[in-house]
């Protein structure tokens, strides 16, 4: 028994000691001193963001709608009231009375970057805004590898990963936020990392990121909770001047969101511009698309391949893209398995430095924040475009962790970050070869010609969303329909609410032609009238 109960005693012990020296090897990984700037690794890097780049400007100028969305027509719409010296408004829908609002539904943040962007460089709001992603996307790139020496322009290349280059392709606020959160990381490394990083400057430069954060996306207001997470840093490194230092600006960061948000309730009756309705869809089937968006964020789907592997099967073995989706399949398998043949317990010297618990600690925070925000309310499904911000640091900061931790394994590691940004890259272009070009000078010519003879104050019924940016004269307008909305209303109680003071016209093209989630009385008030008509109502 005394046997039995000494070696009780030593296997715990042993087991004490050993999560004492896991604690040791972690907290020194943290403490580590920060690796050089490579040069080598910042140009590759710097590489990386001009493939990024390209592919924006490709992207834009060969597609006909130059990578837009209804969103971004919005953010340029008001660049381009900000360049007419009309403030932070657009137009409303026409409503009675038809009138300049304030721009409240998003923040004002990347619509201002964009005006900024324009003004200084004399382009287009359209032009500004994919040169603001394009120097964003080098920035990025460019930052990451400085941070990470000599293996640094690994840790780029997730920004040309499908779901980011499709961020970066479309003029979305998630560009901006992104930059803003990449920034954060990297404040946040040294702050870790660095016992004496937690200076006043740096702290000043940590509120205005998680400000940027905010200023970009509403749900940036999780970041003001990065001060907190430095002065609390500061507290149990036991220097008072970084906890004052950053509690003064978390007060101030928080103190300003309240304000922006309370001006919005002032002005429109809603702190973010609109009423936000709790979630229609059920558990279970948000559930299924937060797994699915996971996935479509992840490395493997590249440019919507395997999500779709079901209905793509029968064309796997016979279409280039299938091509494509076998062989990074097949590369991921041969890579894979030489990793695990030289680290065959790969998590019992897994090491996470202060880079890679940044990223993860960030981006963990953003995937956390959207997720419960969509869970509870109820706006886009779960998706790439919410959830790749937080997906793309957290995949930055298990690469830095790999890297890191399996030294001899860094070649394969990064062929694997390289096979998936080539393919992403591959697929992103492929379109763009082997479809007759759409140029979308061409769709701006055609906006305004069709257009022309609209008079400026005007209200137009199912107008091209072009017409937000190309015409931020005119009022747009349509009835409520299915999908777009979650109500429908006839075609008499639209025209009621429609200020008849203004010339309103109706446009046979667009939304026109696909009415079939209005009510019946919308199509009727429409028949007989031919696809592509501009007409003046009487």
């Amino acid at each position: 028994m005394a046997h039995k109960t000494g070696s009780s005693e030593g296997s715990g012990q042993d087991r004490r000691t050993n999560g004492r020296s896991v604690l040791r090897r972690a907290a020194e990984s943290l403490a580590a001193p920060r690796e050089p700037a490579d040069r080598r690794a910042i140009l590759i890097a710097l590489g990386i963001g001009l493939v990024i780049a390209a592919l924006i400007f490709a992207r834009a100028l060969l597609t006909a709608d130059g990578y837009l969305s209804p969103d971004s027509m919005n953010y340029l719409a008001l660049a381009a009231n900000l360049d007419r010296g009309l403030g932070f408004t657009v137009q409303n829908e026409g409503f009675f009375p038809a009138h300049f609002e304030r721009f409240a539904i998003w923040p004002v943040g990347y619509p201002l970057g964009i005006s900024l962007a324009a003004r200084l460089s004399g382009l287009s709001p359209f032009l500004a805004a994919k040169v603001l992603g394009a120097l964003m996307a080098l920035a990025c790139t460019g930052m990451v590898a400085r941070a990470g020496g000599r293996t640094g322009w690994v840790l780029a290349l997730p920004f040309a990963f499908a779901a980011a280059l499709e961020i970066f392709s479309y003029s979305w606020s998630e560009v901006p936020f992104i930059f803003f959160l990449v920034c954060a990381a990297l404040l946040l490394a040294r702050i870790i990392g660095e016992r004496q990083a937690n200076t006043p400057p740096r702290a000043l430069f940590l509120a205005l990121c998680s400000l940027g954060l905010f200023l970009s996306r509403y749900v940036g207001a999780f970041a003001v909770a990065l001060p907190g997470l430095a002065a609390l840093i500061g507290a149990i490194r036991r220097d008072r001047r970084a906890v004052l230092v950053n509690a003064a600006l978390f007060l101030a960061s928080a103190g300003f969101i309240a304000l922006y948000l309370r001006s919005n309730a002032a002005a429109t009756g809603y702190a973010t511009g609109m009423p936000r309705i709790p979630a229609l869809d059920t558990p279970w089937h948000r559930l299924q698309t937060l797994l699915t968006a996971l996935g479509d964020a992840a490395i493997l789907p590249v440019g919507g391949v395997w999500d779709k592997l079901p209905d793509f099967a029968p064309r796997l073995f016979t279409s280039p893209a299938g091509w494509l989706a076998l062989a990074q399949l097949a590369a991921f398998v041969w890579l894979g398995a030489i990793i695990a043949r030289r680290h065959p317990r790969p998590l019992r010297g897994m090491r996470v430095d202060g880079l890679a618990l940044s990223f993860l600690t960030v981006g963990t925070a953003y995937l956390g924040a959207i997720i419960a925000l969509r869970w509870t309310n109820e706006f886009d499904p779960y998706n790439f475009r919410l959830l790749g911000p937080g997906t793309l640091l957290v995949t930055i900061g298990l690469l830095r962790a790999a890297l890191v931790s399996w030294p001899g394994a860094t070649r394969q590691i990064a062929l694997l970050a390289a096979t998936a940004a080539a393919c992403s890259c591959l697929v992103a272009v492929w379109p763009l070869l082997t479809r007759p070009i759409s140029r979308y000078s061409a769709t701006v010519r055609a906006v305004r010609q069709h257009y022309r003879a609209v008079p400026g104050g005007a209200i137009v019924v199912f107008g091209s969303d072009h017409l937000h940016y190309l015409r931020p004269d005119l009022y747009l307008a349509e009835p409520l329909c299915e999908p777009w909305f979650d109500e429908r209303e006839s075609w008499s109680r639209f025209m009621a609410e429609i200020d008849h003071r203004r010339p309103i016209f109706v446009d046979m093209t667009g939304h026109a032609l696909s009415t079939g989630g209005c009510l019946p009385s919308v199509p009727a008030a429409l028949e007989g009238r031919k696809p592509g008509e501009l007409f003046r109502l009487p």
